[in-house]
């Protein structure tokens, strides 16, 4: 994250959180299928009651000139 460790500056509204991270996929398929792996679904189980998060799925645009490798 840039400017790390710095906590994030809310410009408009209300930032609760101290931390933000980013996680990027390739498509909203490919998401989905980490979320409902058996493998983060372990990690929220673990993290359950021990942590508050919110989580986001957002779909942008690459950048131009970006492709995924064959």
């Amino acid at each position: 994250m840039p400017g790390w460790p710095s906590t994030p500056e809310p410009v408009e509204g209300t930032w609760a959180a101290p931390r933000l991270v980013i996680l990027e996929f390739p498509d909203m398929d490919r998401i989905r299928e980490w979320y409902d792996s058996p493998e983060y679904r372990r990690a929220r189980k673990i993290r359950e009651g021990a942590a508050r998060v919110s989580m986001l799925f957002v779909e942008g645009a690459p950048p131009e000139g970006f492709t995924l490798p064959d």
